[in-house]
């Protein structure tokens, strides 16, 4: 029997990663929510859309199609697993998050991705909105302190510059701020969730944690 795992959680907590390796080690597939906003930026970029024209931002929703194979992501037929970290999408996807019509098309398509079970969806509003029926909810997080560290190797790792950690750090405050106090789907424990803190456990510590919770579950 196969379930659907929301796992959530803020900036830099490591959710995305432990997510990845969970549904790797149970054989499910891998959904981070927050690709889909990048698809969608990345078909609105590709057909020259205006962003200040919300009219002609809603008609690319009737021709967007979203699809998850295994560790690729395809936007109308086209992979574009290595796309969606481009500056043009990170500097343009605010303008199309805040919409209300856009997330309602993002959260539908996200569900869809889950009929079928066997999904480990990772967001900031998976099981309070996408998944509130999630048969696991985590909460993965960690102090800030952590997580700006994080931040930081993984920037150095990366060769993102200018990395300063006192920088990282604020920015990762300020973000778990605007994600807390947003007016839709705002970053929320839910009551069903279990809240795991990684800032005293690796990666494998915490896929292992959340793989006995399935296990768990399945078996009952």
């Amino acid at each position: 029997m196969k379930i659907n795992i929301a796992i959530d959680g803020p900036a830099g907590s490591g959710k995305s990663t432990v997510a990845e390796k969970l549904a790797e080690k149970l054989g499910y597939q891998f959904v981070d929510t927050g690709l889909t906003y990048r698809g969608f930026t990345y078909w609105c970029l590709k057909n020259q859309i205006n962003f200040a024209d919300q009219t002609a931002i809603k008609s690319q929703l009737v021709t967007f199609k979203y699809q998850v194979v295994g560790a690729n992501v395809f936007v109308n037929d086209e992979d574009v697993t290595n796309k969606l970290q481009k500056t043009d999408i990170i500097d343009n996807i605010n303008k199309i998050t805040g919409l209300d019509f856009v997330r309602e098309a993002m959260v539908k398509l996200q569900q869809s991705l889950s009929n079928d079970k066997g999904v480990v969806m990772v967001g900031r509003d998976t099981t309070t909105v996408v998944l509130p029926t999630a048969d696991v909810k985590i909460y993965l997080t960690a102090n800030l302190k952590v997580r700006a560290e994080r931040r930081w190797k993984q920037n150095a790792a990366n060769g993102i510059s200018p990395n300063d950690l006192s920088d990282i750090q604020e920015k990762l405050r300020l973000r778990d701020y605007a994600d807390e106090n947003r007016a839709v789907g705002p970053l929320q424990i839910a009551p069903d969730a279990i809240v795991i803190d990684s800032s005293v456990q690796t990666i494998d510590q915490a896929v292992t944690a959340i793989y006995n919770l399935v296990i768990k579950k399945v078996g009952n």
